[in-house]
């Protein structure tokens, strides 16, 4: 407030005094008129009306002028907060469609896609520092980087997921509530309102709306299209489903993802090992281009074998061998090459996972109480 009355004085300082100076002038003028020379009555009348108007005239120029100018003023800085609003509002929305570009991809882009050389990287960057540019307050600015931060571990921890269908509703629901909170902080800084919906009180039932609208949005219908994800699902839900009746399955140091990397590149082959511990043997699971096998090794224990030969005679078990002492395959045709229909729409995978799991385990139960 200081400085503006500052520079009003200093703007219109050779006005005031020229006003001043005149007035000055006047009195002095009156004051050395002699006593015998002073006008009539009717003169000073005159007089006083002359130099009335003349004075009316000088300070109504005056203060139209003033007025005038300060309209300019107050237009030209209403022009430029319009435009620097305008900018702010294109600099927002470009960071927001830069954003989005991230997100669709899963992941910040950088190398070659489609044949061209893109770093999506140094793109945020740049949008970050136009960003920067046009934000009023640093909080606001570190609030965006922690969010951006956020989403970026995100996209980089379901990425690497092994179970992504599973994880899907809670990815878009975390990330759907980051994007929010990046919104409401622009919406404050360029609108000066809060997000209010999205702050404390609020974030629960914001997160369970987004997860109601996602419910309906994701469908289990759906068919996958990359046979990794449809193996690397498959084998989650049947670890998953064996860990929680008790019996955890030995993936021999090796993670999902590696097993699946394995099957596809190399030998098309995973082998998994079921041990029940009641009984001291266990299940050998086979995934091969042919389907799915199970089978219950030989042991030293010859009369345990024969006891669990006993067990499953009147079984759909295949005959003992050397190496086994018995075998059998799914009945359903489970190639994991081609990925049918079963295997390509999630809740029918769902199924047959679970239908696999019960299958082998009342075999296990059988085993135990035979």
């Amino acid at each position: 407030m200081e400085k503006i009355k500052k520079g009003f004085i200093k703007k219109y300082f050779t006005l005031f005094i020229s006003v001043i100076g005149l007035l000055i002038l006047i009195c002095f003028a009156l004051l050395l008129i002699p006593e015998s020379q002073m006008p009539t009555l009717l003169q000073s009348s005159g007089l006083v009306a002359i130099i009335s108007a003349f004075l009316g005239v000088i300070m109504t120029v005056s203060v139209t002028a003033i007025l005038l100018e300060k309209q300019a003023d107050i237009e030209q800085t209403k022009n430029k907060n319009m435009k620097i609003f305008e900018k702010k509002q294109e600099v927002y929305h470009a960071f927001l469609e830069k954003l989005k570009e991230i997100i669709q991809d899963d992941e910040v882009a950088i190398g070659t896609v489609k044949g061209q050389a893109v770093d999506e990287l140094k793109d945020l960057i740049f949008q970050l520092g136009f960003l920067q540019m046009h934000q009023n307050s640093k909080d606001s600015m570190n609030n965006i980087l922690e969010k951006i931060a956020k989403i970026i571990e995100l996209m980089n921890k379901y990425k690497n997921s092994e179970s992504k269908n599973e994880e899907l509703e809670g990815y878009y629901t975390e990330l759907s509530m980051e994007l929010f909170e990046v919104v409401a902080i622009l919406r404050k800084d360029l609108y000066d309102e809060d997000a209010k919906d999205i702050k404390n009180d609020k974030i629960n039932e914001t997160r369970k709306l987004i997860g109601e609208v996602l419910k309906k949005g994701l469908c289990d219908n759906t068919p996958d299209t990359d046979r990794n994800i449809i193996l690397a699902d498959f084998l989650h839900k049947f670890y998953k489903q064996f860990e929680e009746k008790g019996y955890p399955i030995d993936l021999k140091g090796a993670t999902i993802k590696h097993l699946v990397e394995i099957f596809y590149k190399e030998n098309h082959r995973i082998t998994l090992f079921l041990e029940i511990p009641e009984i001291e043997i266990g299940f050998e699971i086979e995934i091969n281009k042919e389907g799915f096998w199970y089978s219950i090794p030989k042991d030293e224990d010859e009369e345990g074998c024969n006891r669990i030969i006993e067990c499953l005679k009147d079984t759909p078990f295949k005959k003992n061998n050397k190496d086994w002492i018995a075998r059998k395959e799914s009945n359903r045709k489970l190639n994991f090459m081609d990925c049918n229909e079963n295997l390509k729409i999630p809740n029918k995978r769902s199924q047959v996972v679970r239908e696999l799991v019960e299958e082998i385990y009342e075999y296990i139960i059988r085993i135990k109480n035979c």
